[in-house]
């Protein structure tokens, strides 16, 4: 059977090449990508394309829910990514296309049943239904951690993870009542969170954005959960970015 031809716009070259690496290992092929909406349309219009994954937030003054109307028109699904979630980006994204949604960091599984049921959706929505609860199975799963404690596993809901410390090779997951010491450093248990809940804001401490409680400007400090951070200078301005400042 032909592999599923994915085309992808996306503005960090980065994320393009975990990108590639993970349709790669679903088995689809990675039939090109572009930054930019002029750049994408001209090569859409050359490659044949089953499905196009689209960055909402992408170079130039054409972002990509503006560009997923072009390219729907065009006869090709899309698939919207974006780093962030919220009730109007998900409205903007819904309007503009109807065959899904996924917040970065992308899990594979969670691409790979997203992708199969709009490249389904597109030729028959009756033959989806099946493939999207798998998916909300999967993301049921993956609202969870299951952490190793003496002779059994113990699970934590994510949304109650308050602050991840580094601790040499260890990490300590903090909630609001209990902490955990993993054996993962800090980069790995970053992968398995959220990119839309949780930010870095020192090289030692990932926190849960929504819980943050206030930031003194002046001594680069937050507080949450009753705790004082200190914010490194290389996070700040990410930090800064990510909130809704009056």
């Amino acid at each position: 059977m032909q592999s599923i031809r994915i085309f992808v716009v996306e503005d960090d070259p980065i994320y393009i090449l975990d990108l590639e690496r993970i349709l790669e290992e679903c088995g689809y092929a990675f039939v090109g990508q572009a930054d930019n909406a002029e750049d994408a349309l001209n090569k859409l219009a050359r490659e044949a394309v089953d499905l196009v994954l689209m960055d909402i937030n992408i170079k130039g003054n054409v972002n990509g829910v503006e560009l997923a109307q072009s390219v729907v028109e065009m006869g090709l699904p899309v698939i919207f990514l974006t780093a962030f979630e919220d009730e109007q980006t998900y409205q903007a994204a819904r309007e503009a296309s109807n065959h899904g949604y996924l917040v970065k960091p992308v899990n594979k599984f969670t691409l790979q049943a997203v992708v199969e049921s709009a490249i389904l959706r597109y030729e028959d929505s009756n033959l989806a239904v099946e493939v999207f609860r798998l998916w909300q199975e999967n993301e049921l799963l993956s609202n969870a951690l299951f952490i190793k404690s003496v002779d059994k596993l113990v699970k934590i809901l994510i949304s109650d993870i308050c602050i991840v410390e580094a601790d040499g090779n260890y990490s300590v997951i903090y909630t609001d009542n209990r902490k955990f010491a993993v054996k993962e450093p800090l980069k790995r248990i970053k992968q398995r969170l959220s990119a839309r809940r949780f930010i870095q804001v020192h090289r030692s401490y990932l926190v849960q954005l929504p819980l943050i409680e206030s930031i003194s400007l002046a001594n680069s400090e937050l507080e949450i959960v009753g705790r004082r951070l200190p914010i490194g200078a290389r996070y700040k301005n990410q930090l800064l970015g990510r909130l809704n400042i009056l």
